[in-house]
């Protein structure tokens, strides 16, 4: 990835599928500026396109997806599917169900887990996973979103061990703040007429010792060595959004492209 402005050393460090909780979300990596067409690092105060939505469009289904513009709703599950180690589970709030987000989808893309994951259709290898894949996620992440102190996880889904509040400020605080975890500078951003930080994130070549890599909870894992995270921390109405695309080195020129597209093409419906 191009015009990446990384920290010092010390801050090192390096996610699929799967948002849990309650995440509409999840997820690939392509840089979200008109850069390279390999995709280009965000610049501070990074504005990204968006495109009215009509009030009629499609709710976007698990499956092949026919190119178009598309509501994601949120999960059915509710606002947050509580981990075994959260008690009492937080309610969800009453404009949840309310709240969605529009995307328009190109050519050759298909969606999973409850239409919040989009992977490219067609890869051998699998459509996100090393050396050449790629997916967008797309999430509203709960307050009880914490980080692990060694991303490398011995199996999915633990209790985080840190507990950051729940604003995009806080969050993004504290993955500046992990030393493991290889991240540019966050800077601000818009994205469908909302406001909030981006920053890119690259995983470790080699995760091999790791049952899961996974730097955040919910959140996904990485997908392979190498893999490279685009991510966007908005506040939509006081909810904390994340939106992740992943992708890799040696994924398609057009697949990065197309990522793009995705994400310039956003906007929200509170």
């Amino acid at each position: 990835m191009s015009s990446r402005a990384r920290r010092g050393s010390k801050h090192r460090g390096r996610l699929i599928l799967a948002i849990i909780g309650v995440a509409i979300l999840a997820l690939g990596t392509a840089c979200a500026s008109a850069g390279d067409e390999a995709g280009g690092g965000a610049s501070a105060s990074t504005t990204f396109a968006s495109q009215p939505s009509s009030e009629s469009l499609q709710t976007l289904a698990d499956g092949p997806v026919t190119p178009g513009r598309y509501d994601v709703m949120p999960p059915a599950e509710g606002w947050a599917e509580c981990p075994d180690w959260l008690d009492p589970c937080p309610a969800e709030p009453s404009q949840a169900r309310s709240l969605t987000m529009d995307v328009t989808i190109p050519s050759g893309w298909e969606a999973a887990m409850g239409a919040t994951v989009l992977t490219p259709v067609g890869f051998a290898d699998g459509a996100s996973e090393a050396p050449d894949g790629a997916g967008l996620v797309i999430g509203w992440t709960p307050p009880f979103a914490g980080l692990y102190d060694d991303p490398c996880q011995p199996q999915s889904h633990l209790e985080p061990d840190i507990k950051p509040g729940p604003t995009v400020e806080e969050f993004v605080a504290a993955v500046v703040a992990h030393p493991k975890l290889d991240i540019t500078e966050p800077v601000d951003v818009e994205l469908g007429g909302y406001q909030g930080l981006y920053f890119e994130l690259t995983n470790p070549s080699d995760i091999s010792k790791c049952y899961d890599w996974r730097p955040f909870e919910p959140g996904i894992y990485a997908q392979g060595d190498d893999n490279l995270w685009s991510v966007w921390v908005m506040d939509v109405d006081g909810f904390r959004f994340v939106l992740v695309t992943e992708e890799f080195p040696g994924t398609p020129a057009r697949v990065s492209a197309q990522l793009r597209s995705m994400v310039d093409s956003i906007t929200f419906q509170p």
